[in-house]
């Protein structure tokens, strides 16, 4: 967060700016250095409900010290997915970058609206997506 700090008093944008652009940034790095969590997906919502059950459970494999978050799924119809963000770093523009990156990396738009949010005092941050 410290490095986070200084390119946002560097670049004058805010944190979640540059979080948000860091996790669309990095995402197809993920894809090049674990393309087996991700390249067995064809749309981008059968991978984002992966992450939780399949992905980090393998990333704490990797790196044991890993602080992944915690996701919650609702599925309300087949064009929807309601992904509730548990995290104690609280990184949620991260996420939403990653959720950029993999609309971007599966060439299928995502539209999300984040419903609450942890940095307004809720408990969770929810966010409602859209599948095109």
């Amino acid at each position: 967060m410290a490095i986070i700090n200084s390119a946002s008093e560097l670049l004058h944008l805010s944190e979640g700016d540059i979080l948000r652009d860091f996790g669309k940034f990095v995402f197809p790095k993920l894809v090049y250095k674990f393309p087996q969590f991700i390249t067995p997906y064809k749309h981008p919502k059968d991978f984002l409900k992966s992450v939780h059950g399949m992905v980090h459970v393998e990333v704490r494999k990797l790196y044991e010290a890993a602080q992944t978050p915690q996701f919650v799924y609702h599925e309300p119809s087949e064009k929807e997915l309601i992904i509730e963000y548990h995290s104690p770093r609280k990184i949620c523009q991260f996420f939403e970058g990653l959720i950029e990156g993999a609309a971007e990396y599966f060439r299928s738009p995502i539209t999300f609206q984040q419903k609450q949010c942890v940095h307004s005092g809720a408990q969770f941050c929810e966010y409602f997506l859209t599948f095109v």
